[in-house]
């Protein structure tokens, strides 16, 4: 399926995602009246959300490329309408940018399936091991404090934190003011957001953007929230590719 023109060049874009934590964080910029479709053979094209959109982007960017899938039945991505498919201020243009948002779909699909084995899996044993068992570590605490009270226990405060707890600062009127996280912790983040602005650094090296070294690069700064993806071929996922009405968008 190909794409239709989109809208006039003097029309404003919307910003899909909102500005994350760290500057070179992949983004995709719509036109006001442009979509991204999804279309499986039978079927009306099924428009993508905004946010969605920019989080397989994203996501799509952090998976290797493994080639063309298991000839199943193909669903089809298009573009309708103005993109840009940005990585800091580089817009990788249609044609890759759909590639990325299809990639991250597929593993997003098969984690969706890999999740729900895992949680039969862990009823299973929560039945055989009885109540109390778990297979993974709790996610941190996260704990909600006056400061009154953390003015007046300072010291247990700062023991719950070093134990892992992040505890939310709330001033009389409930308003979050800040969060106390463990230093260890805080430095980890530092290091991943460190670690990623080198990738993208060191992907403009060569003097024109190496988006498959900063793919490897964001894998090995871990900034995917569960941890760098396995190599995955997308299998019982059907295969997926990108259609945009031309390469480059302005």
């Amino acid at each position: 399926m190909s794409a239709t023109p989109g809208s006039s060049p003097g029309r404003p874009a919307t910003t899909v995602g909102g500005p994350h934590a760290w500057p070179v964080w992949p983004w995709v910029q719509l036109g006001k009246r442009a979509r991204i479709t999804l279309t499986s053979p039978g079927s009306p094209p099924d428009g993508l959300g905004r946010d969605l959109v920019s989080e397989l982007f994203a996501l799509g960017l952090q998976v290797r490329d493994e080639g063309p899938g298991d000839g199943g039945v193909t669903l089809e991505l298009a573009l309708k309408g103005r993109a840009r498919f940005l990585v800091g201020q580089v817009d990788l243009g249609s044609k890759r940018g759909l590639q990325a948002i299809a990639r991250g779909m597929a593993y997003a699909l098969d984690h969706m399936v890999l999740d729900r084995a895992r949680r039969a899996t862990e009823g299973m044993a929560a039945r055989t091991t009885g109540p109390g068992s778990r297979l993974e570590p709790e996610r941190p605490e996260m704990v909600s404090m006056p400061l009154a009270l953390v003015q007046a226990d300072l010291e247990g405060v700062a023991d719950r934190v070093r134990d892992g707890a992040h505890v939310v600062l709330i001033n009389e009127a409930g308003e979050r003011l800040a969060v106390l996280v463990a230093w260890g912790w805080y430095a980890r983040q530092e290091q991943r957001l460190a670690a990623a602005q080198t990738a993208y650094w060191r992907a403009w090296r060569s003097g024109s953007f190496d988006t498959t070294g900063y793919a490897a690069g964001l894998l090995a700064s871990g900034m995917h929230p569960a941890g760098p993806p396995e190599p995955t071929t997308h299998a019982g996922a059907a295969p997926l590719k990108g259609t945009g009405d031309r390469d480059d968008v302005d």
